[in-house]
């Protein structure tokens, strides 16, 4: 598909700030059950009226998993509820439920070879990237036990009201948010001050705003164009780099991955490889939970 007439992502998510203070209040008072029912209610609106996401993900499942049109259907309404149900959760973790959550850790050695814990660690600083598929913030505070503090970048054109409303209900929060977008020298400023602290940034690799630096890349047998800013920034600045996943399975479970970067202490590999073992792990995420894939927008190339 030509460039110009991609739909592009606009630098704002899904949803609504109403909407998302009915799950706040519900989770609160009535419970996670309750917050679940309300979502089966919902999903079937947001099929119906919000047309461009609907198509992408429509797109997504007959164009690059191959499904034929009932079970595409299928997987529309399932991909919606899955996102809803992130949502609550991560909205519950902010609010300090952990415990009505259960966690896998999977290469959580290799963190902790790496970094060590507190400031006995092999290095100061590290960026992680992840990407929007599962719930990246249901594994935030699996952090801590590293004695790091997390940096999470995130656009300045999210809706205001929402990052308000869950501010105000992030009790809990163990990362900090650095801006993107607003003023793009006083941001990286702001990733350099975090990293010469030796403290941990993490960046979503699958999203780009318009003007940014970008590569096409090979992704799940399409083209795609994936932004360059992290691996640049890690290339700069001579950090370690991992990659970082939060993925919901059955039973309120979440299988949190953690694939860090075998190179030498020091080293400077180059951005472009960085960001295609970056896609590779994308892709094989995508692949083993696609009902996950949260980018709702016309993602590819072709």
């Amino acid at each position: 598909m030509a460039e110009h007439r991609r739909q592009k992502w606009d630098g704002q998510s899904r949803g609504g700030s109403f909407g998302t203070w009915c799950f706040v209040m519900l989770i609160r008072h009535c419970g996670l059950g309750a917050a679940y029912g309300l979502l089966a209610l919902v999903v079937p609106y947001f099929v119906a009226f919000a047309p461009k996401a609907t198509r992408a993900t429509w797109r997504f499942a007959r164009r690059v998993r191959g499904l034929g049109r009932w079970r595409a259907a299928r997987e529309v309404v399932a991909t919606y509820y899955a996102f809803g149900q992130c949502i609550i959760d991560k909205i519950a973790i902010g609010q300090g439920r952990e415990d009505l959550f259960s966690f896998e850790l999977d290469g959580e050695d290799q963190i902790a070879k790496l970094f060590g814990n507190g400031d006995k660690g092999e290095c100061r600083a590290a960026i992680f990237v992840g990407g929007h598929v599962g719930a990246w913030e249901a594994g935030a505070p699996l952090f801590a036990r590293f004695g790091k503090k997390m940096n999470v970048t995130i656009f300045d054109n999210e809706h205001k009201d929402i990052k308000k409303l869950l501010e105000r209900e992030q009790h809990g929060r163990t990362f900090s948010l650095i801006p993107l977008g607003r003023d793009w020298l006083a941001s990286v400023m702001e990733v350099k001050n975090a990293l010469d602290r030796g403290e941990f940034v993490c960046f979503m690799g699958d999203r780009y705003m318009t003007g940014s630096p970008t590569r096409e890349v090979g992704f799940l047998g399409h083209k795609a164009r994936f932004t360059n800013g992290p691996f640049d920034v890690a290339t700069a600045m001579r950090v370690p780099v991992a990659f970082f996943f939060a993925m919901r399975e059955a039973g309120r479970r979440y299988h949190v991955y953690f694939t860090v970067l075998d190179h030498e202490p020091g080293a400077r590999p180059k951005s472009e490889d960085l960001q295609k073992a970056f896609v590779k792990r994308l892709e094989e995420i995508v692949r083993q939970y696609p009902r996950q894939w949260f980018n709702f927008f016309d993602y590819f190339d072709n």
